[in-house]
């Protein structure tokens, strides 16, 4: 089920009625085993295919169609994908999905970014496309604006696509990663991965928690305003242990612990931490009031 803004048809109900309240998504009553959602779109996997719903402008659902919408669930062909599928993620106008084999395939645009993972940069890729070098082994995948990260078998995480503010963690920035690339110091025991704007966390088997990429609006939970940015896996002040979950927003972040206790912290616009303030910045992880 979905709510909220629903222009592009991304509440997936049929209609561009904006919702207020959770509404069932059209032919996906039940079988649904993974979701995802980004700016004007969203995706799902039911029954091990691929369907997505919202905005199809830059052909990122269905590129031979004059269509610049759906706003019904609409299955992604090509490739394996119309069954068979583990998990998928949705980046602002790309997509990945995990096969059941554990391999990786994206598709939609692919600028200068690479955020296609297959070691080129071309307008885009409308049929899913092998990412470079991962084609099996892959657990957990996560998309930001223009980068993707991946978690594997045996824990570590490799990322691709912008690495502008060094989103991608791997100790430099403005270099984007056409093809998957290792995260520094991060070859083992992480369990979770998620992906903001700009920025990438990555949880622990400890329950620690790491983030790098953009600090603009605390999104790493580090308060000071002279970092503005982490180049490489940095732990998140007062959550190096205890943690059992994180999402990353488009400029914030949260995190649940094992106390059930949720956090968060970085941009507070519309009360997006839940801190019950209305300052513009959550400086660092907060608790989120009422839970538990």
């Amino acid at each position: 089920m979905c709510w909220g803004w629903n222009l592009y048809g991304q509440v997936g109900d049929g209609t561009s009625e904006n919702w207020f309240a959770p509404t069932q998504v059209s032919g996906l009553a039940s079988g649904v085993s993974s979701m995802a959602a980004t700016w004007g779109r969203t995706c799902a996997v039911a029954a091990g295919a691929v369907l997505c719903w919202g905005s199809n402008v830059h052909g990122e659902i269905v590129h031979d169609s004059s269509a610049t919408s759906f706003a019904t669930p609409t299955q992604i062909s090509g490739l394996g994908l119309l069954s068979g599928t583990r998990a998928v993620a949705a980046g602002r106008y790309h997509s990945c999905a995990i096969t059941d084999g554990g391999g990786v395939m994206c598709w939609g645009v692919n600028t200068s970014a690479g955020e296609i993972g297959a070691n080129t940069a071309t307008v885009a890729r409308f049929a899913p496309t092998q990412v470079s070098g991962l084609t099996a082994g892959v657990v957990a995948i996560a998309a930001g604006y223009s980068h993707t990260c991946v978690v594997t078998s045996e824990g570590g995480v490799k990322c691709w696509g912008s690495n502008a503010v060094g989103q991608i963690g791997d100790n430099t920035k403005g270099n984007n990663r056409l093809a998957p690339t290792q995260v520094s110091g991060l070859t083992s025991g992480v369990i979770e991965i998620t992906a903001g704007l700009y920025h990438t966390c990555a949880l622990t088997q400890a329950g620690g928690l790491m983030c790098w990429g953009s600090n603009m609006e605390y999104q790493l939970g580090i308060d000071d305003y002279e970092v503005v940015q982490k180049l490489v896996p940095t732990k998140v002040p007062g959550l190096t242990s205890g943690v059992s979950a994180v999402s990353a927003g488009k400029y914030h972040t949260c995190a649940r612990k094992w106390n059930g206790e949720a956090l968060c912290w970085g941009e507070n616009a519309y009360g997006k931490t839940g801190d019950t303030t209305s300052e513009y910045y959550t400086y660092a992880p907060t608790p989120v009031e009422g839970f538990p």
